[in-house]
């Protein structure tokens, strides 16, 4: 298996999270302050729908943060198996409160 193999798990699992969290009804109440309603109409299923996608989004992105702090304190050039690996366990970490709650 290879980094990107890692990465597309990291992806799957931040999807899954995006849907079934718990997370996804606190943004959804802060919806005014994140979604003015100017392209689409703020109806239930466009503000739930968005709520997933920034919660997926925000798993992905802050369970990368371990992720390239490792390349950079080792100098790496490229993304390896590792990096992967720990972006991995990340997103794992981060959907913990969803998989417990499944």
């Amino acid at each position: 298996m290879t980094g990107r193999d890692f990465f597309i798990f990291s992806l799957i699992m931040a999807m899954a999270n995006g849907i079934m969290s718990p997370l996804v009804l606190a943004v959804a109440v802060l919806n005014p302050i994140w979604f003015p309603g100017l392209v689409l109409p703020a109806t239930e299923g466009v503000v739930i729908y968005l709520s997933s996608l920034i919660v997926s989004t925000a798993t992905l992105l802050l369970a990368g943060i371990p992720a390239a702090l490792f390349e950079q304190f080792t100098n790496r050039e490229e993304t390896d198996k590792t990096a992967g690996i720990i972006w991995f366990i990340g997103t794992l970490v981060l959907s913990l409160p969803t998989l417990l709650a499944a």
